[in-house]
Protein backbone atom coordinates (compact mmCIF):
# COMPACT_ATOMS: atom_id res chain seq x y z
CA UNK A 1 0.00 0.00 0.00
CA UNK A 2 2.97 2.47 1.17
CA UNK A 3 4.37 1.57 -2.60
CA UNK A 4 0.89 2.32 -4.23
CA UNK A 5 0.69 5.34 -2.21
CA UNK A 6 4.06 6.81 -3.44
CA UNK A 7 3.42 6.27 -6.54
CA UNK A 8 0.58 8.50 -6.75
CA UNK A 9 2.09 10.86 -4.99
CA UNK A 10 5.74 11.29 -7.09
CA UNK A 11 3.86 12.08 -10.11
CA UNK A 12 2.40 15.04 -7.92
CA UNK A 13 4.96 16.51 -6.44
CA UNK A 14 6.04 18.60 -9.52
CA UNK A 15 2.67 20.11 -9.85
CA UNK A 16 2.61 21.37 -6.19
CA UNK A 17 6.01 22.32 -6.28
CA UNK A 18 5.33 24.63 -9.61
CA UNK A 19 2.33 25.62 -7.84
CA UNK A 20 3.97 27.04 -4.35
CA UNK A 21 6.68 28.78 -7.13
CA UNK A 22 4.02 30.62 -9.04
CA UNK A 23 2.39 31.93 -5.75
CA UNK A 24 5.52 33.32 -4.63
CA UNK A 25 6.35 34.84 -7.97
CA UNK A 26 2.90 36.71 -8.09
CA UNK A 27 3.15 37.42 -4.40
CA UNK A 28 6.65 39.46 -4.72
CA UNK A 29 5.74 40.29 -8.10
CA UNK A 30 2.51 42.10 -6.57
CA UNK A 31 4.77 43.37 -4.07
CA UNK A 32 7.57 45.02 -6.08
CA UNK A 33 4.84 46.87 -7.87
CA UNK A 34 2.88 47.99 -4.80
CA UNK A 35 6.22 49.54 -3.77
CA UNK A 36 6.82 51.13 -6.99
CA UNK A 37 3.20 53.38 -6.63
Amino acid sequence: MFGRMDKNILPGLPAVSDGLFHLWNVRSYTAFRFRLK
